[in-house]
């Protein structure tokens, strides 16, 4: 039984996080979008402080992808806005399953459900417009959505005769301060 929720797991992570993945990197933006994509790609190559607050966890996560040889710098930065939506497409998936699995939904039904939640969020204008260009906003998904799945974890532990593992109080603050880091 373990053997085949652990399959369920992967197939729906994979699924929720490799074909947003898909669809952003050959829908990119290829070179400088409008609005603050040129800035941010700028900054972000150069280790440079974009307009206030200068969003530096955005600059110190997708200057490493400007130092790789594919395509243009701008594009490298566009897909990597993808890459972060995808990430944040696979914390939604998860989080839908635990909360379904926590109110007894069936093992299966979770993660379907969640991988269509997480699917139809990827597919929707608004994520997928801020996926395809460089901006702080799908970084700012992906934190808010590993925030969240932080915080379901613990209220789900709360059940647990020792409560919640600390530790995530932990990770979760860490996760709070690096979101403060990249978008207000």
């Amino acid at each position: 039984m373990r053997d085949r929720e652990a399959w369920w797991a992967r197939a729906s992570l994979a699924v929720s996080v490799a074909l947003p993945l898909c669809l952003y990197i050959a829908t990119a933006a290829p070179g400088p979008y409008w609005l603050d994509s040129g800035e941010l790609a700028t900054g972000a190559y150069l280790l440079g402080v974009p307009h206030p607050p200068g969003h530096p966890l955005y600059t110190a996560l997708v200057h490493p992808a400007s130092l790789l040889p594919l395509g243009s710098i701008a594009l490298r930065m566009n897909v990597m806005s993808g890459v972060f939506g995808a990430l944040a497409c696979g914390a939604l998936a998860w989080t839908c399953r635990r909360i379904l699995h926590h109110l007894g939904t069936p093992s299966p039904w979770g993660w379907i459900v969640g991988t269509l939640a997480a699917l139809l969020a990827a597919t929707s204008y608004a994520f997928w417009f801020q996926s395809v260009r460089a901006e702080v906003y799908t970084l700012h998904l992906l934190v808010a959505s590993v925030a969240v799945a932080l915080a379901v974890e613990m209220e789900v532990q709360t059940e647990r005769p020792d409560g919640p593992d600390a530790r995530l109080a932990y990770v979760l603050a860490l996760v709070l301060g690096l979101g403060a880091a990249n978008h207000h």
